[in-house]
């Protein structure tokens, strides 16, 4: 078996993520991890912006531009519809979760629910 593309779970690296999870990652420790897989060539992570600071976090360690994401988002279908211009809105979201991304592309974009 060839393992073709690896994604690493970003939601524990923004927040205190599971029932059983009590360790709060410190920036220099997902510094070092992302480092580490970045060494084997593992650069796809799963992530979400309700995952507290995920994205910023993985976002700001992206210096070299070759993160992949498969980026999850919720939008509230309430805030859309009282939104007095509803593509404004949807550019001002989507435009927000490349930026702290910090990328000009996502692999996978999916909604989260």
């Amino acid at each position: 078996m060839t393992l073709k593309k690896l994604v690493i779970g970003g939601a524990q690296f923004g927040s205190k993520y599971g029932i059983s999870n009590k360790y709060n990652y410190k920036l220099n420790d997902v510094k070092n991890n992302i480092n580490f897989l970045k060494s084997k060539k593992i650069n796809c992570f799963d992530t979400s912006y309700l995952y507290q600071n995920s994205n910023k976090i993985i976002g700001a360690l992206n210096q070299d531009r070759t993160n992949k994401y498969y980026a999850k988002f919720f939008i509230d279908e309430k805030k859309i519809l009282n939104s007095k211009n509803r593509s404004e809105y949807l550019e001002y979201f989507f435009n927000k979760i490349f930026k702290e991304l910090n990328t000009k592309k996502i692999y996978c974009l999916s909604f989260h629910r």
